[in-house]
């Protein structure tokens, strides 16, 4: 992509996650809490480089308790050139 470009994520898993950037320039993250189905978290990269992302699990939601899953926990991971 190129320098100055926002990127939308979207959560569409059933758990919450957080965006959290684990290399490259500095990247300015708004609404990085992804706390439910169909949230968004938009990304602005302002400087030419290899950025990286991540996502960090979050706890299941209120309600879910007795609920039983499968495998292991979704994590994006995410790389983006900007040039």
């Amino acid at each position: 992509v190129t320098k100055g470009s926002t990127l939308t994520i979207v959560n569409n898993d059933v758990m919450p996650h957080r965006l959290v950037q684990v290399s490259g320039p500095a990247s300015k993250l708004v609404t990085p809490a992804m706390n439910h189905m169909g949230a968004t978290a938009k990304i602005v990269l302002a400087k030419a480089g290899v950025y990286k992302f991540t996502t960090k699990a979050g706890e299941d939601y209120p309600g879910m308790d007795g609920m039983k899953t499968v495998g292991e926990d979704n994590v994006l991971h995410l790389t983006v050139t900007v040039s």
